[in-house]
């Protein structure tokens, strides 16, 4: 037996090595491609508690409540103020505070006819360019390292009480003015408004006030907006049933009225005259009318014009002949 060095057997397996590397790609119609439209993608941990037809009305609620927000809003500081939908979600309580910055601004809120505990949620850095506007100026935050007073925080509840009064008509089909703020955090971990098994609906709004551009974020538990669910359920067509057809016996004429008189009145419409002429006019005098009128006299009936008719001679009296019902009765 031939002895082979150990140079000699690295250069075998290099040599062997790039004869399975020569081999080329293997063919696309050898390969086992997974049909990926057959998979779908399950997050266990965010529950979808909503049925496609729910969020669609839901979302078209918040639709219509963003613009109303936005030229309240825009009315309210004196500057165009945009708003556009980001999303819509239903995460669990844990998972909705890991999507909250560290340091933020949160306004806790209660509707005495709901249960639970809802907030609203923005930056600090926006709070300080809405607060700046609220007090005559620009909108520009100049100082980015500080906590907000507790004077400013009051103040800033009255922007945020705007928005929650449009919120609970335009969500909840609620009454304006029946928001109770409840406490404000700036800390995530410390807020305690849901357990930890208790989804919440959230709607994140991107928002843009002059130069600044931040999200907002209004959250409240499920148990809060349960009223709500049935409202968004899609209404079954009730099966109609055919009604069955009314036979009216046919009309007959009471003669016991053959006797009663119906007064007529004749009249003509159209004839202008002035004030001053009017106010000097005397017994003998004569008026010009249209010969057209002739053919134009109202007949009424309890001053509603049922006919109109020319106006002639039968007897040697004055008599109205009736041409036509009135179109309009005036």
């Amino acid at each position: 037996m031939e002895n082979v060095m150990p140079d000699q057997e690295l250069a075998v397996q290099e040599e062997g090595l790039n004869l399975e590397t020569n081999r080329g790609p293997v063919p696309v119609e050898a390969q086992e491609v997974p049909d990926r439209t057959s998979v779908r993608v399950l997050d266990f941990r965010q529950p979808n508690l909503l049925t496609p037809g729910q969020m669609r009305k839901l979302r078209a609620r918040h639709e219509d409540f963003v613009r109303s927000l936005a030229t309240r809003l825009s009315i309210y500081f004196r500057l165009e103020f945009g708003l556009k939908i980001l999303d819509i979600q239903t995460p669990l309580f844990p998972r909705f505070i890991q999507m909250l910055p560290a340091a933020t601004h949160m306004a806790m809120f209660k509707v005495p006819t709901l249960t639970g505990t809802g907030l609203v949620e923005f930056s600090p850095r926006f709070s300080l360019a809405l607060l700046d506007r609220m007090l005559g100026g620009t909108g520009t935050v100049l100082d980015l390292g500080r906590e907000l007073s507790d004077l400013e925080v009051a103040v800033l509840d009255h922007a945020i009480r705007l928005i929650l009064n449009e919120w609970l008509p335009g969500i909840l089909q609620l009454p304006q003015n029946q928001v109770d703020f409840v406490g404000h955090e700036i800390n995530p971990r410390f807020l305690q408004v849901a357990g930890d098994d208790v989804p919440m609906l959230t709607l994140s709004l991107e928002a843009q006030m002059g130069g600044s551009t931040d999200t907002i974020r209004i959250a409240c538990p499920f148990p809060m907006v349960a009223s709500i669910l049935g409202q968004l359920e899609p209404v079954s067509e009730a099966v109609k049933t055919p009604r069955a057809a009314i036979i009216h016996p046919p009309l007959k004429w009471n003669s016991r009225l053959d006797e009663i008189n119906v007064p007529l009145t004749a009249a003509w419409s159209g004839l202008q005259i002035k004030a001053e002429t009017l106010a000097h006019l005397k017994p003998g005098d004569t008026l010009p009318l249209s010969p057209d009128l002739f053919n134009k006299v109202q007949v009424r009936l309890a001053k509603i014009t049922k006919f109109v008719g020319s106006l002639g001679q039968a007897n040697e009296r004055w008599a109205i002949e009736l041409n036509a019902p009135a179109t309009t009765h005036v």
